[in-house]
């Protein structure tokens, strides 16, 4: 995944786990009502049907690798900018 400076991702959920390595910049997680900042070599480990987000931080751009079981994504709705 790649998001540009301040651009985050709408709501959403997976049906199996998701694990996010964050390779460069300062990344954005939101779940629930809480936002942390993640950095790089960061590791974070999402269980399935959890809903979140994923994005950058104003300042920086962040590019992520995500690892995903194969299966079809829950969107839900908007934050203001997407992905």
């Amino acid at each position: 995944m790649f998001f540009g400076g301040g651009v985050r991702s709408r709501w959403l959920r997976h049906p199996y786990p998701q694990i996010v390595f964050v390779l460069s910049g300062v990344g954005l997680l939101g779940i629930d009502d809480a936002e942390q900042e993640v950095r790089p070599g960061e590791v974070i480990t999402l269980p399935a049907l959890i809903c979140h987000w994923h994005g950058a931080s104003v300042y920086t751009e962040v590019p992520m690798l995500s690892i995903l079981r194969p299966g079809p994504i829950q969107w839900r709705e908007s934050l203001g900018d997407t992905t």
